[in-house]
């Protein structure tokens, strides 16, 4: 009985604050957005999209496959590490509802700074059975198609997304793929 008027008075005190509540560890979406000058940053989002403002704390994250906590303060963190050159930079939180992960190219703009490219997971998954279809159809193909879809591995790998990390990304997306198909939420 305690129980449950503690989770009811706690609900009507977030009701009431107006503010979102996140409990520790878990935040429903991030994004990489540039920044002014020579730094990327994380901000957090609720899952509509919107900017966590008043989420603050360390949380757990997977940055290309190892792991490192990163500090947000008013739903922003700024990047870790350093960003010399065009990189892929996959990042994956693990919270209380399931895992995030998004896949992001990262280079250096003509005015010095940043730009980041969102890549779908999609992408990792439907370009190299694309080629391989188009291989297999097209038997005069097959050599052309061999070489293209060795030129996509090699250039994800040459730009920091390992084969671990590309594996990672596809399970991903194909886990969220049978969880719209099937209804799990």
């Amino acid at each position: 009985m305690n129980r449950l008027l503690f989770i009811f008075g706690y609900f009507l005190i977030s009701l009431f604050s107006g503010s979102i509540s996140v409990s520790a560890g878990d935040i429903p979406d991030f994004a990489v957005r540039e920044q002014e000058g020579e730094t990327i940053k994380l901000v957090a989002l609720d899952a509509s999209g919107n900017s966590l403002q008043d989420l603050s704390g360390v949380f757990p994250f997977s940055v290309n496959g190892f792991e490192t906590d990163i500090r947000f303060k008013d739903g922003q963190a700024s990047f870790p590490q350093e960003v010399a050159a065009a990189t892929f930079l996959y990042l994956k939180h693990e919270g209380g509802t399931g895992s995030t992960a998004h896949l992001y190219y990262v280079y250096r703009g003509l005015s010095g700074g940043f730009s980041v490219i969102h890549i779908p997971l999609a992408l990792l998954v439907v370009v190299p059975l694309a080629l391989i279809l188009l291989g297999m159809f097209f038997r005069r193909l097959i050599i052309l198609m061999l070489l293209l879809l060795g030129a996509f591995f090699y250039f994800n790998s040459s730009k920091g997304l390992s084969l671990d990390s590309f594996l990672d990304a596809a399970r991903e997306w194909i886990g969220g793929l049978l969880q719209v198909i099937l209804g799990i939420s």
